[in-house]
């Protein structure tokens, strides 16, 4: 069994959302173990589960097992776990009641599928990842030793790790990629911020032409490149934010920043933006980039969903900014569909 696991190359599993990325680890486990059903969850971004592997199941059990894992949160298997005996416990491996997690006329319940041994796939922190969940023990009226057990634990322990790592990988590239557009937004601010200069020279000079029509035009050339100049200075401060140190920042100048960054994509799509920021808002400690970064996002998922709204009706994001007791509150509302579970 040791040796069979020892062939599985975890690190090329990919760490993407695919279905079926730890078949063939379930596959290996279900042909050398002492089970003959098992089945990876993996923990996704919004905390909930889906299946990733699977192996001995049929077609009704893999779905309803899928469906059981992504109504599931993180928070409801902690609590569980928290307030339930486990009738059976070897090492990491529990046995587990799975009707807690069940909705009324579950199918799990109609196949009678009740309980599994279930092992957490976890960080080297203790930070649940995941979990193995076995079934289809051979020989049941055998109990389940030590040597049954510990092939599967130091299995589970390398998928940790191996998760952990990819992570970490995939975080140290997105961390490249930031640095590398910080330069390049350098580059462009300053090659822009030049003839910038120029323009505005000259639409200065001509807004105080004695015709009136050449000084109405002055005045909207010198308008707008103002705006590209706010536009560029707000790349400057993108540049120049902390790739990983915390300062005190004002929240209202980085959606201030937000609102020139985004205004091309808010007025291609029809969205009036309205900034709603208290007076008493006071400074906040945080990584700069990583806020404008949250912050960006957000309104491009609410432009993305404003658009499903009518082109006729009115299209609006409201951002609200308060202090809480000693912590600030920011609020992003619109007007669209909403997220579909």
């Amino acid at each position: 069994e040791m040796e069979k696991y020892t062939e599985l190359y975890l690190e090329d599993i990919p760490f993407e959302e695919e279905s079926g990325q730890y078949d063939g680890l379930c596959a290996a486990i279900a042909s050398v173990s002492r089970f003959r059903q098992a089945a990876v969850f993996a923990r996704t971004p919004d905390g909930r589960f889906r299946l990733a592997g699977r192996a001995g199941l049929d077609g009704a059990l893999d779905g309803a097992l899928d469906a059981l894992a992504r109504r599931t949160s993180e928070e409801r298997v902690q609590e569980i776990a928290a307030g339930q005996h486990f009738p059976q416990q070897i090492g990491h491996l529990v046995l587990m009641d799975l009707t807690p997690l069940m909705e009324p006329g579950d199918e799990l319940l109609q196949l009678n599928f009740r309980q599994g041994y279930v092992m957490g796939v976890r960080t080297r922190e203790g930070r649940l990842l995941g979990a193995l969940l076995l079934a289809g023990l051979t020989n049941p009226e055998e109990p389940l030793l030590t040597e049954d057990v510990l092939p599967l634990e130091l299995l589970v322990a390398r998928m940790g790790a191996a998760r952990e790592h990819q992570a970490l990988l995939r975080q140290l590239l997105q961390a490249e990629r930031l640095a590398g557009l910080g330069q390049l937004a350098g580059g462009v601010a300053h090659e822009l911020n030049n003839p910038l200069t120029v323009v505005t020279g000259y639409a200065e000079l001509m807004a105080e032409e004695e015709n009136a029509t050449a000084r109405e035009q002055a005045i909207v050339i010198l308008n707008e490149a103002r705006r590209m100049k706010q536009i560029i200075e707000s790349l400057m401060r993108f540049r120049k934010a902390s790739a990983s140190g915390k300062v005190s920042l004002a929240i209202e100048l980085l959606l201030r920043d937000i609102e020139k960054l985004a205004r091309q994509d808010l007025e291609a799509a029809g969205v009036e933006l309205e900034l709603r920021i208290s007076r008493e808002v006071p400074r906040v400690k945080a990584d700069g980039e990583q806020m404008r970064q949250v912050f960006l996002q957000i309104t491009k998922n609410a432009i993305t969903s404003l658009q499903e709204v009518q082109s006729d009706a009115r299209r609006h994001l409201r951002v609200d900014v308060a202090p809480v007791g000693n912590r600030v509150q920011i609020t992003f509302a619109d007007n669209g569909p909403g997220f579909v579970e």
